[in-house]
C-alpha cells in the first residue's frame, strides 16, 4: 500500500477523484508538489512477469493473416472517444459490450472479487463514505421524491417501460410482484365467509381461481385491483363485500362527512368499488357482487346467482 503524501491515507492507487474531493486538486499538481511519491503501489503494476501476456507473442501464421487481412484498411475504431464507440449501436465496442459472453465473465469476475477479502476494503470504504454524505444527502433526496415532478416522471417512466413489454414480460413481472406481496404478508386477507363462499364454488367448478389481480395499466387507476375469486368456466368475477370495510352498515354520506382516518379508508374503498362496477360494465365482463349480509342469510342462494348468467 502507498500513502497520499497530504493525508497519509493508504490506498493501492492514489486516484483524481481522491485528490479532487479530498484535497481539492488535481493529478497534475500533486505531481508537481510530489515528484518522488508513488501514484501506484506494486501489486496492482502489471509490468514485466506480472503481466499475464509476459513472453507470450503472436504466431508467424496469425502475423501474416493480419498483414494480408488489414492491408490498406483504416481502423474504423481509431482516434474514437469510448462514448462515441458507444453511441453507435454498430460499433464492435458497443457489440462487445452487449455480448453474453462479456456480461457473464464481467459477472462472474465481480462475484469473485465480492466473495473474495480484498473486497472488506472496499465494503469500508463504501460506509465510511456513506456515513459522511447521509446527513447531507437524504434530506435532499427526501425532499426530491416529494416534488410534483419527481413522481410524474417516474410514473411516466413506468408507463413507457410497460408499453414496450410483451405480453409474458408483463406477466412475468407481475407474478413477481404478488410473490413479494404474498411473501411480506401485504396480501389481503380472507375473511372466514369468503373462504367458504370459494370452497362451495371449487366444488362445482375445479378451476375456479382465488385472489386475481387486475393491474392498474389495463383500468386506468392508481391502484392495481385485487378480484376476490374468478371462474373461468364461465367467465365470471367475484367480490365478496363485507358489510363494514366496504361502507355498507350505515349511509355513505356519514361515511364521506366523518372525520375519522379509518372512514376515510373505508369511503376510498367504496369509491373503488363503484370504479370496478363501472370499468366491468364497460369492458363487457360479468361481475357479482356478494354482500356478506346475504351470505349470512342464505349461502346457496348466492353461490346459485353466480352460476346463473342471466342473474348480476
Amino acid at each position: 500500500m502507498i500513502h497520499c503524501q497530504l493525508c497519509n491515507k493508504e490506498f493501492k492507487q492514489i486516484t483524481t477523484t481522491h485528490l479532487k474531493k479530498d484535497h481539492q486538486i488535481t493529478l497534475d499538481e500533486y505531481k508537481g508538489r510530489f515528484p518522488d511519491a508513488l501514484l501506484q503501489d506494486e501489486s496492482i503494476i502489471m509490468s514485466g512477469e506480472k503481466n499475464p501476456f509476459f513472453g507470450k507473442k503472436h504466431s508467424e501464421e496469425l502475423k501474416e493473416w493480419q498483414r494480408e487481412h488489414f492491408k490498406g484498411k483504416k481502423n474504423p475504431e481509431a482516434g474514437k472517444k469510448i462514448s462515441d464507440k458507444w453511441k453507435d449501436p454498430e460499433s464492435s465496442y458497443r457489440k462487445l459490450m452487449q455480448s453474453e459472453s462479456y456480461r457473464n465473465k464481467m459477472s462472474q469476475v465481480a462475484q469473485d472479487y465480492w466473495s473474495s477479502e480484498k473486497s472488506d476494503n472496499h465494503r469500508k470504504r463504501n460506509r465510511d463514505s456513506l456515513k459522511k454524505i447521509r446527513p447531507t444527502w437524504e434530506p435532499k433526496l427526501a425532499k426530491i421524491r416529494e416534488s410534483k415532478e419527481y413522481r410524474e416522471s417516474r410514473k411516466e417512466n413506468a408507463l413507457r417501460m410497460w408499453q414496450n413489454m410483451s405480453k409474458e414480460e408483463k406477466d412475468a413481472r407481475f407474478d413477481k410482484q404478488i410473490k413479494t406481496l404474498i411473501k411480506n404478508g401485504n396480501a389481503c386477507k380472507r375473511s372466514s365467509l369468503e373462504i367458504k363462499l370459494y370452497s362451495m364454488i371449487l366444488e362445482s367448478c375445479p378451476q375456479a381461481q382465488h385472489s386475481v389481480w387486475i393491474h392498474k395499466s389495463k383500468t386506468g387507476r392508481d391502484k392495481s385491483w385485487n378480484i376476490d375469486i374468478y371462474i373461468p368456466d364461465i367467465d365470471t368475477y367475484v367480490q365478496f363485500d363485507g358489510m363494514y370495510w366496504h361502507g355498507l352498515d350505515r349511509s355513505i354520506e356519514v361515511i364521506a362527512n366523518s372525520n375519522s382516518s379509518r372512514d376515510k379508508i373505508i369511503h376510498g374503498k367504496w369509491i373503488e368499488d363503484r370504479a370496478q362496477d363501472d370499468w366491468f360494465k364497460s369492458q363487457g365482463k360479468r361481475l357479482i357482487r356478494i354482500l356478506e349480509s346475504e351470505f349470512k342469510n342464505d349461502q346457496e342462494a348466492c353461490v346459485s346467482r353466480i352460476f346463473n348468467k342471466n342473474a348480476n
